[in-house]
């Protein structure tokens, strides 16, 4: 139950991205979702009492930076190219996550898992090669590529401080990812009023609450008894559902030569998904 919520939950935050916060700058949207997290994990952590042990600083800022970083350019690309393909592109991440946590966490690489990461790589080809003509969409998809690598970075680091009380985990992640986000949009999107209305309120609240905090907490407690290169392979499901979601709701279309590498994208991630198990708790 708590996997198949949190693959609907993240399937279908593309489309909600795309729908509600279509008009918003990338880098405001982003600040607006974080800083409900930020607020939600500070409640938290006052209500549960909890503390940041020392000497975790720098893994906990890394984590946050590259989360901001990784959902900027998802944010970006997503107004360049349709939600379902977006949803396809982060299937890359799982297979990225386990090269990482191979050479950082010493995890085991099953021969599998590199079959898979050759089908990812053909897929992503072929979904290039289909956009290459079209430089604003060709954009996107260079983004969305560069957010699933930043992703697997941060889902990596999580992993390796995990052990944190998730309350500060949550506020750590929204503190640092609403500053970058905010000193970004002042940066680079001063440009644009701050006209904000009901459906782009109402989908930060929920990207915030529900995508971020709510789906984050569940996958930290997850993450504590499960190697991250096994657990990244919901991104697979989510994937699935976001394309599903984009084409039946949002009607979008793509060409054969993209669903064709959606398809090697999404076998590739079933196929590292295949020699996934899920670890029992252990008895304390």
């Amino acid at each position: 139950m708590t996997l198949a919520a949190l693959s609907a939950v993240w399937g279908t935050q593309f489309l909600v991205i795309r729908l509600a916060q279509a008009d918003l700058p990338p880098w405001r949207a982003v600040a607006l979702r974080f800083i409900v997290v930020a607020a939600l994990g500070q409640i938290a952590a006052i209500a549960g009492s909890a503390r940041a042990p020392r000497g975790v600083l720098g893994l906990r800022l890394a984590l946050g930076a590259t989360q901001a970083l990784s959902m900027g350019l998802l944010y970006a690309g997503q107004q360049r190219i349709p939600s379902a393909l977006a949803s396809v592109l982060t299937a890359t991440t799982p297979l990225l996550v386990v090269v990482l946590a191979r050479h950082w966490l010493r995890e085991r690489v099953l021969g599998r898992s590199v079959i898979a990461g050759a089908l990812g790589l053909v897929g992503v080809a072929l979904i290039s090669g289909a956009h290459v003509e079209d430089r604003f969409a060709a954009a996107g998809v260079a983004l969305l590529l560069g957010s699933a690598l930043l992703s697997a970075v941060s889902k990596t680091i999580g992993k390796a401080i995990t052990d944190l009380p998730i309350a500060i985990l949550l506020r750590d992640l929204g503190v640092v990812v609403a500053f970058v986000a905010l000193t970004a949009t002042f940066a680079l999107e001063r440009h644009v009023p701050w006209e904000l209305g009901t459906r782009e309120v109402a989908a930060a609240g929920y990207l915030g609450a529900v995508a971020s905090t709510g789906a984050n907490a569940l996958y930290f407690r997850l993450l504590r008894r499960v190697e991250v290169s096994r657990l990244s392979y919901l991104q697979f499901v989510s994937a699935g559902t976001g394309l599903v979601a984009g084409v039946v709701f949002a009607g979008e279309h793509l060409s054969a030569r993209t669903l064709s590498g959606a398809a090697l994208v999404l076998a590739g991630a079933a196929l590292h998904a295949s020699g996934t198990r899920m670890a029992k708790p252990t008895s304390t």
